[in-house]
């Protein structure tokens, strides 16, 4: 128990510099290469996770602690790039966000208690799967015709 509060309270300090990381970038770089940057970011800690993670408690931290990190650098910005989408009612929009947020931890959840045994590796598995397809919509949208307001200029 103490092993996992230490490494709990790790991961929470790192995800809390993810926001202020963030403000220092959000001038600097546009948001689809931030979330883009993330993503593979995310990816690789899933890869990391499935692969080494289970050698060790040290190994499963410093391979998912970037999960949390990427995703409180990425989660600004894609909130803010989606309340920019719709003019007028923003809570209704911020809780359609959150709901999905929960629906995707639900479905990552599931997914990863489906495995029996390996849990390390379930975990890897549903990190890279939500990963690898976060990243394709994410392409297939930057590809589109689709007109996504802020995506690729700097805020001002």
């Amino acid at each position: 128990e103490t092993t996992f509060s230490f490494f709990f309270a790790g991961t929470v300090l790192l995800a809390l510099l993810g926001p202020n990381l963030y403000l220092r970038l959000y001038t600097r770089i546009t948001p689809q290469r931030l979330y883009g940057s993330c993503l593979i970011i995310i990816l690789v800690s899933g890869v990391l996770v499935a692969t080494v993670g289970w050698m060790s408690p040290w190994a499963f931290f410093l391979s998912f602690l970037w999960v949390p990190f990427a995703n409180s650098i990425a989660r600004p910005a894609i909130t803010a790039l989606l309340l920019e989408q719709h003019e007028g009612d923003a809570g209704t929009l911020s809780a359609l966000i959150n709901f999905g947020l929960y629906l995707l931890g639900l479905l990552g959840m599931v997914a990863a208690s489906v495995a029996q045994g390996n849990y390390v590796l379930s975990l890897g598995v549903v990190i890279i799967v939500f990963a690898l397809l976060s990243l394709s919509i994410f392409l297939v949208l930057l590809r589109s015709k689709i007109p996504v307001k802020g995506l690729d200029t700097l805020p001002e």
